[in-house]
C-alpha cells in the first residue's frame, strides 16, 4: 500500500490530464482516480476549470506565455508550501484567466488549432460524460433523398436528458410532401430507469411510399416496455446526440480539422467516417423511416469547446467508387461530396426537467423486461472490488435468474450480469479476444452497432458478463477486481458444416497454418482478436484471423482474414463481382459485401472489410508475407 495521500496525488493530477508524467506514474495516478471518489471529483472539477479556459481558438501572433506564468508558479510553491493542490490549481487558472481578460490566451490552455489533437478532445469529453447532470436542446435535421419523390425533408425536435437513464426524444416532420398521402415521420422516444416507450409511424419501406399506407388504417404503433433492465440494450435511448462518448472512443479515425464557430460558441470542427460516427448519426433514428448512409460516408461533427456537447454534424457523400456503386445498387442519386444530412442545434440547455416530461404510461403493446429491483446491491458476490469511480446505481434480479448490478455517474455507466455456468461456451464468444486476467481468462468485445463493449468471464460455476461504456482498459480493470475465475473457451467448438472448427492463440496463428500468409498492413488501431482454424473432411484446412479496434467496431465485424488450402476455383456466389488484379493474379471484389477473393498457387486467399473500400483491401493483400 503506498503512503501517498491525496493531497500528493492531486499535485500531478494536472500534468497526468496532460500526459506530461513518466509512464509509471500516469499508470498509478490513473489507478488511484479509479479508486477514489475524492480524487475523482476533484479531477472533475479540474477538468471543468480547464475545459472552460482551454481548447479556445487563438490567433497565430499570439505569445507563448506558459514558460514565465508556470516560472512564477512554481516559485509562489517554493516560497509558499502550506498551499494546498486545490489552491494551486485556482492560482493558475486566474492567471491564465488574467490573460484572457487581457487579450491573450495561454498556449496550451488556449491553444491554436493545429495544435488540438483528437485524443485531447476525446479525453476532454470522456471526463466531461462523468459530471453531466442534466441537458435539453432543441435541433433541426435537413435530409437529402430519402424518396425520389421527396429530394429533400425537414424535421425539428428537442432532446431532454436526466442522469443516469431519463432521457427523450421528440421528432416532428415539417417537410412539404407532395400530397397528403404521406405519412409524417414524427416519432416520440421516453426513457426512464423501468420503463421505455416509442410512438413512430408504421413500418413501410421509403421506396413504395404512399401506396404501402393501408387506407383508413392507423399510421402509427405505440410500444411500451415495463420492468426495463438497467442500461437495456434492446430499448434505450443513445446519447451521443447528448455528448458523443462512443462516436469519440476511438481517436484512430478522427481528424481535427481546427477551430470554428457554431452559434456564436467556439467549435472544434472533427472529420470522421460514418463507420465511426455512426453512434451520433443514430441517436435520433430511434424510430420512424430514414435513409441509409454508406461507411465511407464523410462525417462532420462540431463540438462546444466548453461543454463538448455536439452542436452540429452533418454527413457528406463519399468520394470513393465502392460507394457510387453502393448508392446506384441503392436508388440513390448522391452526388460524391453532396451533404446528405444537416444537424443543427438551435439551443441548449443544462437545466434539469421536471419528473413529468419523462413519465410513462403502459400503451400500446406492452411487454415486459423481466427485472425486479431490490436493495442488496454491493453485498452481492459478484460486485466488482472496482468500479472506476462510478457509484452504485441499481440492483436486482430478472425473470431467468440473472443478477444485475449497475453503477452510474453521469452518462458514464457499468452493468454486472451473473448467472449460473452454462453446458458450452456460446459460439459468438469465438471471435471474442482471449485474455488473461488476474483471476483466470476473459473474453472481450468492442462496441458494436447493437452492443456496447463487453467481457466475459466464464467460471466453473457462474457466468459473469460486464457491459459498459468505459474504456476497454477500465473494463479489464474491473474485471480483475472480481472475485471470479475464468476457464478457457473450450480448445475445441464443435462442428460446423462438417469440419471441426478449434480455437488457435493469435499468437502462434499462422505457425499452425503454414500455407497463411501473415499480413504487414493493417489500418490504423486494428491488431488480431481472434483465430479459429477448421479441418473438413476432405482434407481442406482453413484458418480465420479477425482484426479489431478495442474500443468499437461498429459493425460488427472489423477485417476478416481467411486462408484454405488445398482450393483450385473461388466458390459461386450469386452477389455482382469486379474483376481486379491482386499482384500478379487475377481476383474479384464485392462491392455488396466489402470481400476481395483470389486463388494464390492452389491457397484461398480472402480479405472482407465491409466499412472499408477496395484500395484497403488491395493494401492488405498484397502486404501478406
Amino acid at each position: 500500500m503506498s503512503r501517498e495521500t491525496c493531497a500528493d496525488r492531486r499535485v500531478d493530477i494536472s500534468a497526468f490530464l496532460d500526459g506530461e508524467l513518466p509512464s509509471d506514474r500516469t499508470a498509478s495516478i490513473a489507478e488511484h482516480l479509479a479508486s477514489c471518489d475524492e480524487c475523482a471529483a476533484y479531477q472533475a472539477r479540474l477538468e471543468r476549470i480547464r475545459s472552460s479556459i482551454r481548447l479556445q481558438p487563438a490567433d497565430d501572433h499570439i505569445p507563448d506565455l506558459t514558460a514565465p506564468i508556470m516560472q512564477r508558479v512554481r516559485s509562489m510553491g517554493t516560497r509558499r508550501p502550506w498551499w494546498k493542490p486545490d489552491l494551486r490549481v485556482a492560482a493558475i487558472a486566474a492567471a491564465a484567466t488574467i490573460l484572457v481578460l487581457g487579450g491573450v490566451l495561454l498556449p496550451g490552455i488556449g491553444r491554436h488549432a493545429s495544435v488540438a489533437s483528437a485524443s485531447d478532445i476525446a479525453q476532454s469529453v470522456r471526463a466531461a460524460a462523468r459530471s453531466l447532470d442534466a441537458y435539453h436542446a432543441t435541433f433541426t435535421i435537413a435530409e437529402r433523398d430519402w424518396n425520389p419523390r421527396v429530394p429533400m425533408r425537414r424535421f425539428r425536435g428537442a432532446v431532454w436528458f436526466r442522469a443516469p437513464e431519463d432521457a427523450k426524444l421528440r421528432i416532428r416532420d415539417v417537410t412539404e410532401y407532395p400530397t397528403s398521402a404521406w405519412p409524417r415521420n414524427n416519432v416520440t422516444v421516453v426513457q426512464t430507469a423501468n420503463r421505455w416507450s416509442i410512438d413512430q409511424p408504421s413500418s413501410c419501406p421509403a421506396a413504395a411510399l404512399p401506396r404501402c399506407v393501408a387506407q383508413g388504417a392507423s399510421q402509427h404503433q405505440l410500444q411500451t416496455v415495463v420492468h426495463r433492465q438497467p442500461f437495456d440494450g434492446a430499448t434505450t435511448l443513445p446519447t451521443d446526440i447528448v455528448l458523443p462518448l462512443q462516436t469519440l472512443a476511438s481517436s484512430f479515425d478522427v481528424h481535427v480539422d481546427g477551430a470554428d464557430v457554431q452559434m456564436g460558441r467556439s467549435t472544434w470542427k472533427l472529420t470522421l467516417p460514418y463507420r465511426q460516427a455512426a453512434p451520433i448519426v443514430e441517436s435520433f433514428e430511434q424510430g420512424g423511416s430514414w435513409r441509409a448512409f454508406h461507411p465511407l460516408d464523410v462525417v462532420n461533427l462540431w463540438v462546444d469547446s466548453r461543454s463538448w456537447f455536439p452542436l452540429r454534424f452533418e454527413v457528406v457523400a463519399g468520394t470513393s467508387p465502392d460507394r457510387q456503386a453502393w448508392a446506384d445498387a441503392n436508388g440513390y442519386a448522391d452526388r460524391p461530396g453532396e451533404t446528405l444530412l444537416d444537424y443543427r442545434t438551435t439551443t441548449f440547455t443544462q437545466t434539469a426537467a421536471p419528473g413529468r416530461d419523462f413519465a410513462i404510461e403502459p400503451a400500446g403493446l406492452v411487454r415486459s423486461g423481466g427485472f425486479r429491483s431490490d436493495a442488496h446491491g454491493t453485498s452481492s458476490a459478484i460486485a466488482p472490488a472496482y468500479t472506476a469511480g462510478l457509484p452504485e446505481y441499481r440492483a436486482g434480479t430478472t425473470d431467468e435468474g440473472q443478477r444485475v448490478l449497475a453503477y452510474a455517474r453521469g452518462t458514464t455507466w457499468l452493468k454486472v450480469v451473473e448467472e449460473p455456468a452454462r453446458p458450452s461456451f456460446p459460439f459468438y464468444a469465438s471471435t471474442a479476444s482471449q485474455m488473461k486476467l488476474q483471476h483466470g481468462w476473459g473474453y472481450y468485445e468492442p462496441a458494436t452497432d447493437v452492443s456496447p463493449r463487453r467481457l466475459d468471464i466464464y467460471g466453473s460455476a457462474t457466468h459473469v458478463e460486464l457491459e459498459s461504456n468505459l474504456t476497454s482498459d477500465s473494463l479489464i480493470d474491473i474485471a480483475n477486481s472480481l472475485d471470479v475465475t475464468g476457464g478457457k473457451l473450450a480448445h475445441r467448438l464443435g462442428r460446423k458444416s462438417g469440419s471441426v472448427v478449434t480455437r488457435v492463440a493469435t499468437s502462434n496463428a499462422f505457425e499452425r497454418a503454414p500455407f497463411a500468409r501473415q499480413p504487414a498492413y493493417m489500418p490504423p488501431g486494428y491488431q488480431a482478436s481472434a483465430a479459429l482454424l477448421s479441418h473438413a473432411p476432405g482434407g481442406q484446412r482453413t484458418l480465420t484471423v479477425y482484426y479489431r479496434r478495442p474500443e468499437s467496431e461498429f459493425d460488427g465485424v472489423g477485417i476478416r482474414l481467411t486462408q484454405a488450402a488445398p482450393v483450385h476455383t473461388l466458390p459461386s456466389s450469386s452477389e455482382a463481382f469486379v474483376g481486379v488484379d491482386v499482384g500478379s493474379t487475377r481476383g474479384r471484389w464485392s462491392v455488396e459485401s466489402g470481400d476481395l477473393e483470389w486463388i494464390d498457387h492452389g491457397v484461398y486467399r480472402s480479405v472482407a472489410l465491409p466499412s472499408f473500400d477496395l484500395s484497403t483491401a488491395l493494401q492488405i493483400a498484397t502486404s501478406l508475407r
